[in-house]
This record gives structure tokens, sequence and C-alpha cells, in this order.
């Protein structure tokens, strides 16, 4: 593991030890990069373990942006605490029902009954709550706000495991720090770019685990190695991502094109043909990172025909719902469809079920603002018609269902009522939530 990301969860390993000595905090707030997020939950996890800590914990994952956010998190507490208990936790059983309706005030008196059912010599209940996502709701926020600052709960500790979502950190900003804290998992910009660079020089010189005078013995049915001074198809390959990388860091777009494109031809050179359409899509991305939409919609498109070149149809649809976005960008909104149906024929053409409908997805909350109802009425209702090739099982994962519910609600704002509810009703059968008659 490399330094720079060493040193933040390091930090972050500081941080709960003193969060573990200090009873008097209700809370800590640790916001995770997306690159160190893996890492951040490890590290919080193993806090239960340290010799200060005097209470049991209990984990659970919350996708604060779905409405049953609540009752799932309520189940998730009482199965993880019968699994703890069995494992030999310090819990009694709980009993077998908690008052109140389903939702924040039931899950808030489930947390009492599992604090209360702590058994000496163990004392006090840590919950630790890991925020799928991006984004953290507001909503679902300030009811948590409300548990923290309930004296029934006096004696629950809260860690809170999120991404750098800026909701998230105002809410713990403006909890009384008596009681919260806040901590940052995140990387070293300058870091990352500096380690980056010195790897790049290492490997541009040779540098590697074995010293230059060295030859390491070679492994059974390995492929013989490359003459001296001649780099292998892999080691060429990893040079060129690394500078290309390390060109979007210094925010140096002809180094990076130049270098992720030559990592494209070495693939297309190797005959690695989907290989090569990955090193493009990549390039498409780093030059919409850099800010050249018009480029990045050309590279895209390259990307597109060539998985096509390949049947690569899972590929041809992730180009073609790409060159879609940097239509949207460059306000083409007519294009950006024309990609779409692109993308969505290719996933048909493959069987992704998957991607045909998140290209039937995006496609209509494109149209959405453009108040062309009639159009996206048009184009999700096609959406339902394309279901029917694929089973319940095959539907479920999809936005499908997502679809249908957008689309009734389009329906009754266009006043047909009854179509609605043939909608409503398509969806249960269609995702087998209910028998047909």
């Amino acid at each position: 593991m490399s330094t720079c990301v060493v040193e933040p969860l390091e930090r972050l390993a500081d941080e709960m030890r003193a969060f573990v000595q200090r009873p008097e905090l209700r809370a800590l707030h640790v916001a995770a990069d997306a690159q160190l997020s893996s890492g951040a939950l490890k590290v919080v996890l193993a806090a239960e373990h340290l010799a200060e800590n005097r209470g049991p914990w209990l984990t659970v994952q919350a996708d604060t942006h779905k409405a049953d956010v609540w009752e799932r998190i309520d189940a998730q507490l009482v199965s993880e605490h019968e699994e703890r208990r069995k494992a030999g936790a310090p819990f009694a059983p709980l009993p077998p029902d908690v008052p109140g309706a389903i939702g924040p005030g039931r899950c808030a008196a489930r947390i009492r009954q599992c604090a209360t059912s702590v058994q000496e010599p163990a004392r006090g209940l840590v919950v630790f709550v890991v925020c799928r996502g991006a984004t953290v709701a507001e909503p679902w926020l300030a009811r948590l706000r409300d548990m923290l600052l309930d004296k029934e709960l006096g004696n629950v500790r809260l860690v809170v495991l999120t991404s750098m979502c800026e909701a998230a950190l105002l809410w713990s900003a403006r909890l009384p720090p008596t009681i919260c804290e806040s901590h940052r998992c995140k990387l070293d910009p300058a870091a990352v770019t500096a380690e980056l660079a010195a790897e790049v020089e290492s490997e541009e010189q040779g540098g590697g685990t074995w010293p230059a005078t060295a030859k390491p013995p070679p492994r059974p049915g390995a492929p013989a190695p490359p003459p001296a001074g001649v780099l292998s198809f892999g080691a060429k390959l990893r040079l060129h991502l690394k500078r290309a990388l390390l060109g979007l860091r210094r925010e140096d777009g002809a180094g990076t094109a130049r270098e992720q494109s030559s990592a494209r031809d070495l693939c297309h050179g190797a005959g690695r043909l989907q290989d090569a359409v990955r090193m493009e899509l990549t390039l498409g991305g780093y030059l919409s990172q850099l800010r050249q939409p018009e480029r990045a919609q050309e590279s895209f498109e390259r990307a597109a025909k060539a998985a096509a070149g390949a049947d690569a149809h899972a590929l041809e649809a992730q180009a073609r719902y790409a060159e879609a976005y940097s239509w949207k960008e460059r306000k083409k909104p007519e294009d950006a469809l024309r990609c779409y149906w692109a993308g969505i024929e290719a996933a048909k053409k493959g069987r992704h079920v998957r991607l045909v409908f998140d290209g039937y997805w995006e496609a209509g909350l494109l149209l959405r603002p453009l108040d062309r109802a009639s159009t996206l009425v048009s184009l999700w209702s096609d959406a339902l018609k394309t279901a029917g090739d694929y089973s319940p099982s095959e539907l479920r994962p999809t936005r499908i269902e997502k679809i249908a519910k957008e689309l009734a609600i389009e329906l009754r704002a266009l006043r047909r009522a009854a179509d609605a509810r043939t909608v409503d009703e398509w969806v249960a059968k269609a995702l087998g939530k209910v028998h047909a008659p």
C-alpha cells in the first residue's frame, strides 16, 4: 500500500483511538474519499477491538435516499444483534417487539432496546452506520441529529461513515462540538502526484524489485523474459498509463492524451481489441476532466465504433452513453438522444439487460427538462415494451421499476389516469411481485 494511502488511514486510526478513549463524545463523523472508503471502513471496524473499548458495536448500512431506510436499519439491528449475541457478544436477547410505528421513532426505540441489552462488565453501545452512495439525504441526517440529542439514547454512541458529501459535512459541523467530532479521511493531492511521479521515474530508469544487475529466478511455466533493456507488453502499458495519469494530475492535456493514446495503440497492435476500446474510453474520460468536451466526444465515438467492430456490445453501449454525456455538455440534446438510442440497441444485441434500461433512464432524464412530455412518454413506454423480452429476475436489478413509476407520474400529469394505473399493475406483474390472474 502506498504511503499517500497509508498516512490518512493511520491518522484515522489515531482518531478512532481518541474517540474510544473519550466516552463523553456521543458521535464521530468520518468522511472518506472514494479511494479510501474501503480502508476507512476496516480501520473503523477495528476500533471495537481496541483495549480501551468497553462496549459492543453494531454495524448497519444505510441507503439514506430510500423511503424505507429506517425500516431497513431496524431489521439490520435485530439481525446483527442476534448474530453477535450467538457469537458471544455481551448481549441479552431482545424483546419480541418494539413499540411505535415504522420509521425513525421505532428505530430509535430499537436502538434503546439494544443498548439496554448490553450486559456487564461491558457498558455502553456503539452503533456504526455506513452510509452508502455519493450523497447523504438531508432529511435522514436531520432525524439522526434528533436521535443524538435524545436523552433517552444517552448511553448510545454513533460512528457515521459517509463520502465527502457536503450535506454530511455541514451536518456534523452544526452539532455541538462537546458531543460530536468530525474527521476527514482524504488523500493529499500533492503527495499522490509526487508519489506517482517517483514511480514513473523509477520505471523509466528500469527500477523495480530486483537490482539492475540481478536476474530473478524463472517461475515454472512462465514465458521467457524479454531481452535486457526491452520492456514487456505489460510494463510498457503500465508506464503509458502512469504517465497519462500523472499528466492528468498536472493538468497537462497534451501529455495525458499522448500517453493514453499510446496505451490504446499498444493494445491494438497486440491484438487486444477490447482492451484498446477500454483505453480509448479512459482517454475520453480524461479529456472530459480536462474540460475538452469536443475531443472527449470524438474519443467516445471512436471507442463505440471500435467496440462494434469487435462485437463488444457492452463496451459499445458504454461508449455511446459516454458520448451522449459529451453531447449534453455541449448543449446538443438531439445528438445525445441519438447516442442513447445507439447504446440501447447495442446493449440489446448483447443482452446486457442493466445497460439497456440505463440508456432508457438517462435518455428520459435528458428529455424531462426540455418539456417534451409526449416524446418522454413514448420513450419510456418503449422501455416497458422492451422489458417483455426479459424475465423478472433479469429485470429486478435494472432501472425498469424507476422508469415505470416515473412514466406513471408523467401519464397522470397528462390526465391519463387509466394508463397510469395500467403501468402500475404492469410493474408488479413484470417484476414478479404479484401473480398474474
